[in-house]
């Protein structure tokens, strides 16, 4: 099962954390924090927190994916009986 809600919270997860090593990452080797680098390494860690959010929020939880399995399973066994009768 594939849903576009958890596909972007993904999304802005990964964008978040890439953001975050842009922000970071050129300060480590100056030891200087620039504040433009600061506010990227700030909104990476809120847009990765969102995404993770959402991704979460909108993921399918056991009982919603064993009914699809069980219901897969019902329609399966249902053309191989009509398969075997023939």
């Amino acid at each position: 099962m594939k849903s576009w809600k958890t596909t972007l919270g993904g999304s802005l997860s990964s964008l978040g954390k890439t953001l975050m090593g842009i922000g970071i990452v050129p300060q480590l080797g100056t030891g200087e924090a620039k504040p433009i680098l600061t506010y990227i390494a700030v909104t990476g860690f809120i847009l990765s927190a969102v995404g993770g959010f959402f991704a979460s929020l909108f993921a399918a939880d056991k009982t919603s994916v064993q009914a699809t399995v069980d219901q897969a399973i019902e329609v399966h066994s249902g053309h191989t009986d009509i398969i075997a009768r023939k």
